[in-house]
């Protein structure tokens, strides 16, 4: 089994991933659940969910990628999911930041201007909801071996607004 992503929202309610996303609210009551469609470039793979995050809208993101054997095998999805209608929108990363290159999105995080940064293993990578563009911020190393070690695991805002990085060698 692969491990999952655990989420707590604003309202408490506890969200539960790895191929279904599931909420269990803090009073029971209806389970909410959403399925990620398999993603075309590997049908037969199973979808994970990497990473997610609710915003002021109380819209949760969710990353995505089809994997196997703990293994990427195609370039991630985000996902605008609405707990209340179950409706559903999909960002594909464009092939400019991908290089058409197999990975996942690792780490969400919101800051003041409601714009999304995402840890992926392309880079650090900032998404405007309200344009739909993305705008990476790559590795710096040139050789592309590196890159696994230059994954950027996950992210958070200090209290001096600065967004702190965790990529495998450290912060």
């Amino acid at each position: 089994t692969t491990p999952g992503v655990l989420y707590e929202d604003r309202n408490g309610t506890i969200w539960v991933a790895s191929r279904v996303l599931s909420a269990l609210g803090p009073g029971g009551g209806p389970i909410t659940r959403f399925t990620p469609p398999p993603l075309a470039s590997a049908a037969s793979a199973p979808v994970k969910i990497t990473a997610l995050h609710e915003d002021a809208g109380r819209f949760l993101w969710v990353g995505t990628t089809a994997f196997r054997a703990q293994k990427a095998l195609t370039e991630p999805v985000l996902y605008r999911f609405d707990p209340e209608t179950g409706a559903s929108a999909a960002y594909t990363l464009p092939a400019g930041i991908t290089l058409s290159q197999a990975g996942a999105i690792q780490a969400i995080e919101l800051d003041k201007d409601g714009k999304l940064w995402l840890g992926t293993t392309y880079g650090l990578v900032r998404f405007d909801p309200a344009s739909g563009a993305f705008v990476p911020y790559p590795h710096t190393h040139d050789d592309q071996e590196l890159w696994p070690e230059r994954t950027f695991n996950s992210l958070a805002w200090g209290k001096d607004g600065k967004l702190w990085v965790h990529v495998p060698a450290g912060l």
